[in-house]
């Protein structure tokens, strides 16, 4: 198995950023009404299976990855199944429809976001549900970044491109890391500036600073259930195919 394999499956059940996320990603579906078990759920891009406790409340949940690494670290025992396909494979064999489907921190890996997200649109049973994530503010993307497989960030106007021309509409949408966006706008600048790294962002934090800051996401994650939160360091959203 590969070390880095280890790393990220430790990183995503651990980092206070993943968990701060996923209590935002549940706590939004819940306020857009995304209902339970009323069909099947698929995990696009599921990594190590950090976000199936959170979306198997919602349906039998599927999880697809492109990485060999992350499907050999995880841990998926809230999946009905998970199978591998390439970044670039044909999402239409991926079944449904579906219910919901997750998108979560994919899109901007991706050099056709709009392709790959009408697709997975065109999976979605009547009235289902896509909740994605992606990160915000381009000015942000350093070389390191996109060197790690980032092809983009967006802006609010980008992503709203992205959503029409994908045929989606916004019925719940929240920003994440708001109250500490200037410290990681700060932080980013660092890295632009190479007095930073990248890869920094994927270790976690001494125990004590890492729960506190779990705490203070997760908080925020909690508030997306009754208010949208404005922009932060990432955008979550709930859609549905328009009319």
């Amino acid at each position: 198995m590969n070390r880095t394999g280890h790393q990220t499956a430790a990183a995503m059940r651990a980092h206070w950023w993943y968990r701060g996320r996923a209590v935002a990603v549940e706590n939004l579906a819940r306020r857009a009404h995304v209902p339970h078990d009323v069909g099947t759920v698929l995990d696009y891009g599921c990594g190590t299976g950090h976000m199936g406790p959170v979306l198997a409340r919602f349906g039998p949940l599927y999880g697809v990855d492109s990485s060999a690494d992350a499907l050999e670290a995880g841990h998926y025992e809230s999946y009905e199944a998970v199978t591998r396909i390439p970044i670039d494979g044909n999402v239409s064999l991926l079944g449904g429809p579906h219910s919901l489907i997750a998108c979560l921190d994919v899109l901007e890996h991706v050099d056709d976001d709009v392709g790959l997200l009408a697709d997975l649109a065109a999976l979605l049973q009547p009235n289902g549900h896509v909740v994605l994530s992606a990160p915000m503010w381009p000015d942000l993307l350093s070389d390191e970044e996109a060197g790690s497989g980032h092809v983009r960030r967006y802006s609010k106007e980008s992503l709203r491109d992205l959503f029409v021309s994908a045929r989606l509409q916004p019925v719940a949408t929240t920003g994440y890391i708001v109250s500490l966006l200037p410290l990681a706008r700060a932080h980013r600048r660092r890295i632009i500036a190479g007095r930073a790294t990248f890869a920094e962002e994927m270790t976690t934090p001494p125990r004590l600073a890492n729960e506190a800051l779990a705490l203070w996401a997760s908080a925020e994650g909690l508030l997306c259930r009754y208010f949208t939160l404005p922009t932060g360091l990432s955008e979550i959203a709930v859609l549905q195919l328009t009319d």
